[in-house]
This record gives structure tokens, C-alpha cells and sequence, in this order.
């Protein structure tokens, strides 16, 4: 089976299905792109068996995981930005700028819709469902 890597914008449970994912003889890591020092990185994790990730940065390099991983197979989480935004804000303890955070949203999601448009075969989930 090919690997596969989740996109989508912060909390929109990718740490949830990181998790669910992760059975079997499958893991599936959490945002390991924080993990990544080279290409050669890329290449490496995609080659192990049974691996995927979900990640909530990666979409803008949508272009070069394709390069060095070409059979990963995408998965693309839509959640509407207002509401991620919303969900940023009230966490406990942590402090953004709107002006800041919600144009970075904004840019991440024409991303996801970038993707969606691009790639071919890529399977997009409603965040509701």
C-alpha cells in the first residue's frame, strides 16, 4: 500500500486522526513535517512501509512532496475558516493576532483548494462528516 498524508488547516482534528489512523501494522504521524531537516527526509519517511501523516502546514509544499514521494496517496480535511480561526482564539492560554492569523487562514485554504483542483484522486472530507 502507498503512504498517504492528511491535509488540512489547524484544528480540524488532525491530531484526533492521527491517531485513529494509526492500527495494525499502519502509524500515522502528526504534523512530522516540524521533524524534517532535507529532501532526503521526505524521501525516507515515505519509504517505510505502512506510514502516513496528518499534517495542518504542509499544503504549501503539496508540489515537492509529490516529487519525492509520487504514489502518496492525499487526503485534504475542509473545515471553514472562520470556524478554525474561532477555535484558534479560544484556546486557553494563547494569544494571536487576528490580522495576522486570519489572511494566514485564508492563504492555507486556497491551498487545500489548490490541491483539490490539481492533484488527481485526492479524496476531500467536510470536517462535519
Amino acid at each position: 500500500m502507498p503512504p498517504f498524508v492528511v491535509l488540512s488547516l489547524p484544528r480540524s482534528r488532525s491530531a484526533w486522526l492521527s491517531r485513529f489512523l494509526t492500527y495494525g501494522d499502519w502509524y500515522c504521524g502528526h504534523e512530522e513535517i516540524r521533524h524534517l531537516r532535507s529532501i532526503d527526509d521526505i524521501k525516507l519517511w515515505f519509504e517505510q512501509p505502512n506510514v502516513g501523516t496528518a499534517e495542518t502546514a504542509g499544503a504549501p509544499w503539496w508540489r515537492t512532496l509529490l516529487n519525492y514521494a509520487p504514489n502518496v496517496k492525499v487526503v485534504v480535511v475542509r473545515r471553514p475558516v472562520e470556524d478554525v480561526f474561532d477555535s484558534l482564539m479560544a484556546i486557553p492560554g494563547m494569544s494571536f493576532d487576528p490580522a495576522v492569523l486570519l489572511p494566514l487562514l485564508y492563504k492555507m485554504d486556497c491551498k487545500l483548494n489548490q490541491i483539490e483542483a490539481r492533484l488527481p484522486n485526492v479524496i476531500s472530507v467536510n470536517f462535519a462528516d
